[in-house]
């Protein structure tokens, strides 16, 4: 069969050498597309697996914020209870002339609530921040 196929195209003279040329020339930019194609495809899974490996770090730090501000808002909560408690005790167990005293204790205590508070906001800060990073993480890793 491709005797015959060659005894015809040499019997077209320079048309069938041209029709042999292009059917090679066509076989050969096939194979090339199809390289680059697999080329390309590795490159996609590679920055895909690159993207997700981003993303579980990412995921991690936000749940290691979320843990530790969860952990702090406890350890407030209970601080400030017993604070409390205790200014109570210490106002009902003492007698009206050292109440002066007893304000600037108390003043202390609202300093230290205070400063707690502080600390909270900042941590919400950077939660907020750690959300800005992985809406950005979702934008790219759609992209």
């Amino acid at each position: 069969m491709e005797t015959s196929i060659i005894n015809a195209l040499l019997e077209w003279g320079m048309a069938g050498l041209f029709i042999a040329y292009m059917v090679y020339s066509k076989f050969r930019d096939d194979q090339r597309n199809q390289e680059l194609q697999d080329k390309f495809l590795k490159s996609l899974e590679t920055i895909q697996q690159k993207t997700d490996a981003n993303e579980e770090k990412l995921r991690g730090r936000y749940d290691a914020v979320i843990a530790q501000y969860q952990d702090d808002k406890t350890t407030f909560r209970v601080d400030v209870a017993g604070q409390i408690a205790e200014a109570i005790r210490k106002i009902e167990g003492m007698p009206f002339d050292s109440l002066a005293i007893q304000i600037e204790a108390v003043a202390l205590n609202q300093r230290n609530s205070q400063l707690s508070l502080e600390k909270i906001i900042e941590l919400f800060n950077q939660i907020q921040e750690q959300k800005k990073l992985e809406r950005l993480a979702k934008t790219m890793a759609d992209k």
